[in-house]
C-alpha cells in the first residue's frame, strides 16, 4: 500500500529529495548550532590564553544560526511544494478513475462515502510525505550522523547515543500498529457521517414533512461522538508515544553525561567537551520528536489510501476503455437479454427481444417495478446484461468503449441532475465545447426562452441546488435542452414527465416528441396520453414484454395497455 501511494510522488522525486536533504541539513545545523555554543561558553569560561581561539566557533555559532533559519524555510517551502503537487497527482488520478468506475460499481458505494474520500481521505494524504515519510528517514541520517562525529572523541557516548536514537523507533512502532486501527476508525466514521449528512441534505424536505428532523438529528449526534471517540483514542495514544519519546531523550542525555565523565576524569576527553556532548544529545533528540505524529500520520495516509485505491481498483485500466469498438449506425437489437442486479433473487429484465431501427420512436409503459428503467439501463451501460446479447450498430455492447457509447446517447430522466451553476453551464454538460450561439439554439428548442427572460442574469443566473430556483416543468426542459445541445442520435426518456401536472407534462411530451424528429427515441413513462404518436409502444411486466404495437391496436385489442389506458382516462375524468 505505501509502495503504491509513493509512486504518485514519482513525477516529483528530485523535489523530494532534496525537501528530505534540507530538513536533514536543517536539523544537522541546530544541533551544530548547539554543540557550538558549548563549546564557546566553555572554552570562554576557561579564560583562554588568546581569543583567537574563540574566533572559529564564534563564527561557527553565527554560520549554524542563519543556515538553520535558512534551511528551515527552503525545507519547509519545498517540502509543502511536494506535498500540494502529489495532492493534485491524487486528485486527478482519484476523479479519472471514478469519471471510468463500471455502472455497477457505482452502485457500490454511497454517493457520500465517494464524496468522504475524494475530500477528506484525499486531504489526510497531505501528510504522506511531509509528516510521515520525511521525520523516520530524517532521524536515521541524524543517528548515523551523530555516531560518525561523537564516536572519534568518545566512542562510548557515541554508540549509546545512535542506539537510543533508533531505539525511540520501537514506541513509534507501536503506535503505527495501535494508530492502524484507531486511523480505520477514524476514517470510517467520518465516511458515515459524510454519508449522514449528504442524507440529511438531501431529504430535507421529507424529513420536515414526516416530522423526523428530531431523529435524524439525534442519529447525526451520535455518528458525531463516534468519530469524536474515535479521534481522542487517536490523540490519546500519540501524546503516550510522544511521553516516551521525551523521557528516552532526556535518559539518553544522562547517560551520555554518565559515559563521558569517566573518560573526561581519564584525560581522554577535554572538560569543554562535557557540555558539547551534553547539548549535541540533547538537539540530536529532536529528530525523534515529530516521530509519533509521524507514525500516526502513517496509520491515517494508509487507511485513506485503502479507501481511495479500493474504488479506484474497480475502474478498468485506460488502454483496456480504449481498445473498445466503435458502433457503425445506432441500430439497437436485443436478443433474449436478460438483466440481473447483484444481490436481487429474481432478474429485473428476461427474454427482451427488440430491433429498433434508427429514428425509430418507441414507448415503454408498465406498472412500476416492470422493468422500464432496467431496460434503458442495460443499453445505456448502467445495468449488466446476463444472458442475450445486445447489440448497438451491429457491435456487442459490452465491446464498446464507454465513452464512444455515450457519445451515441443522450438521456432525459426523471431526476434531473442539476448544479449550483450557472443555467447555461447546467446545460453546457450535454457539450461542453459548444458556442454560445448553439447554447441559445438549444434554449429556444426546449421552450426556455420565456424562463431565460424572467431571469435577472439571463443565461448566467444561478440557479440554486438541483436547481432550486426553477420549477419542475423548467428543470425538465434543462434536461431537454441539455440533451438537444449534445445532438446525439439516439436518446433515451425516463419518465421526462414525473411529478409534473397533467398540463406541463403533456406540453414537455410534446416538445420532445418534436424535437426527437429524425433521432431513434425510447420513452418510458406511466402517462399513456401522448403516445398516439409513436411507432411503437412495448408493454412491460415482471421484467417480461407481454404486449407490443401502436397505440390504436393496442387501445382495440383490449390488452393490459388498454386496461392501463382505461384506469388513467379514469383517474383523469374523476379528478
Amino acid at each position: 500500500m505505501l509502495w503504491r501511494l509513493l509512486r504518485f510522488l514519482r513525477p516529483q522525486r528530485g523535489l523530494a529529495v532534496a525537501a528530505l536533504a534540507l530538513s536533514f541539513l536543517s536539523l544537522t545545523s541546530q544541533v551544530a548550532l548547539l554543540g557550538t555554543s558549548a563549546y564557546l561558553i566553555s572554552r570562554a569560561a576557561l579564560r583562554p590564553p588568546t581569543l583567537l581561539l574563540l574566533m572559529v566557533p564564534i563564527v561557527g555559532v553565527q554560520l549554524f544560526s542563519i543556515a538553520r533559519s535558512s534551511l528551515r524555510y527552503l525545507e519547509r517551502y519545498t517540502s509543502h511544494d511536494v506535498t500540494f503537487r502529489l495532492l493534485s497527482n491524487l486528485r486527478v488520478f482519484f476523479f479519472a478513475r471514478i469519471e471510468r468506475l463500471p455502472p455497477e460499481a457505482i452502485g457500490r458505494f454511497h454517493s457520500g462515502d465517494l464524496l468522504s474520500r475524494a475530500v477528506h481521505d484525499v486531504e489526510s494524504l497531505q501528510d504522506l510525505y511531509l509528516r510521515a515519510i520525511a521525520p523516520p528517514v530524517v532521524l536515521a541520517l541524524v543517528a548515523v550522523l551523530v555516531w560518525s562525529v561523537i564516536s572519534p572523541l568518545a566512542p562510548p557516548v557515541g554508540h549509546a547515543l545512535a542506539i537510543a536514537l533508533l531505539l525511540t523507533l520501537v514506541p513509534a512502532a507501536l503506535e503505527l500498529r495501535i494508530g492502524r486501527r484507531l486511523g480505520e476508525a477514524v476514517a470510517a466514521e467520518r465516511a458515515q457521517l459524510s454519508a449522514a449528512i449528504a442524507d440529511g441534505v438531501r431529504g430535507a424536505e421529507e424529513l420536515v414533512a414526516y416530522r423526523c428532523v428530531d431523529a435524524y438529528a439525534a442519529r447525526l449526534q451520535a455518528t458525531q461522538s463516534r468519530l469524536l471517540r474515535a479521534q481522542r483514542r487517536l490523540r490519546r495514544s500519540a501524546a503516550l508515544t510522544t511521553a516516551l519519546i521525551g523521557l528516552l531523550g532526556d535518559l539518553a542525555v544522562v547517560l551520555a553525561l554518565a559515559l563521558a565523565i569517566p573518560l573526561l576524569r581519564q584525560g581522554r576527553l577535554p572538560g569543554w567537551d562535557l557540555a558539547v556532548l551534553g547539548l549535541v544529545a540533547l538537539g540530536s533528540f529532536e529528530a525523534a520528536q515529530p516521530l509519533p505524529e509521524a507514525l500516526q500520520s502513517l496509520s491515517r495516509c494508509l487507511a485513506a489510501g485503502r479507501r481511495i485505491l479500493a474504488v479506484a481498483d474497480e475502474a478498468p485500466d485506460i488502454e483496456q476503455e480504449e481498445e473498445g469498438r466503435t458502433p457503425e449506425g445506432s441500430r439497437i437489437e436485443f436478443d433474449g437479454v436478460e438483466v440481473r442486479y447483484s444481490g436481487s433473487a429474481a432478474p429485473a429484465l428476461r427474454d427482451i427481444d427488440l430491433n429498433l431501427a434508427p429514428g425509430r420512436h418507441v414507448g415503454l409503459v408498465g406498472a412500476s417495478g416492470a422493468g422500464k428503467t432496467s431496460l434503458l439501463a442495460a443499453l445505456s451501460g448502467f445495468a449488466p446484461c446476463g444472458a442475450g446479447t445486445l447489440h448497438l450498430g451491429g457491435v456487442p455492447l459490452r465491446e464498446v468503449a464507454r465513452e464512444k457509447l455515450w457519445s451515441e446517447m443522450a438521456l432525459i430522466g426523471q431526476d434531473t441532475t442539476l448544479f449550483n451553476a450557472s443555467l447555461r453551464e447546467n446545460i453546457l454538460l450535454g457539450r461542453p465545447e459548444a458556442a454560445l450561439d448553439d447554447v441559445l439554439a438549444a434554449v429556444r428548442s426546449a421552450g426556455l426562452e420565456p424562463l431565460v427572460a424572467s431571469l435577472p442574469d439571463g443565461l448566467e443566473t444561478r440557479i440554486g441546488e438541483q436547481g432550486a430556483r426553477l420549477s419542475g416543468g423548467e428543470r425538465q426542459r434543462v434536461a431537454i435542452a441539455r440533451a438537444l445541445l449534445k445532438d446525439a442520435p439516439i436518446l433515451l426518456a425516463d419518465e421526462p414527465t414525473e411529478g409534473l401536472d397533467a398540463i406541463t407534462a403533456a406540453a414537455v411530451l410534446r416538445e420532445l416528441l418534436r424535437l426527437a424528429q429524425g433521432r431513434t427515441l425510447l420513452l418510458a413513462t406511466h402517462h399513456l396520453l401522448g403516445l398516439e404518436e409513436m411507432d411503437e409502444v412495448v408493454v412491460l411486466s415482471g421484467g417480461r414484454i407481454v404486449e407490443r404495437g401502436r397505440h390504436d391496436e393496442l387501445r382495440r385489442t383490449g390488452g393490459p395497455y388498454a386496461r392501463l389506458l382505461s384506469l388513467q382516462l379514469d383517474r383523469l375524468s374523476s379528478a
